[in-house]
């Protein structure tokens, strides 16, 4: 359902998909989430890289998502990579 949500046309609900992934498991949400990463809405894009960053410092696929996000043309979204990776850093 997370899936379907992501690409509805209404950027409102991408963006609480990507929140409700956050809370599932990395198995159903890291995929889905990444695919967002490209959004057209940066509101949708911050909140998939926030969701994620729950998975940068245990799951590769995540943390290469998140890394890659330090390069969105977004000021935002690049900020919460960061922090999402200094976060993971910081619990190591």
């Amino acid at each position: 359902l997370g899936e379907i949500a992501l690409t509805d046309p209404s950027w409102r609900v991408r963006e609480r998909a990507a929140v409700a992934l956050g809370g599932l498991d990395s198995r159903s949400a890291i995929g889905p989430l990444t695919s967002v990463l490209d959004d057209e809405i940066v509101s949708v894009r911050r909140t998939a890289v926030r969701a994620l960053g729950r998975w940068v410092g245990t799951r590769h696929y995540a943390r290469a998502a998140v890394l890659g996000a330090r390069h969105d043309p977004d000021a935002g979204v690049r900020t919460e990579a960061r922090w999402a990776l200094a976060r993971s850093s910081a619990g190591a």
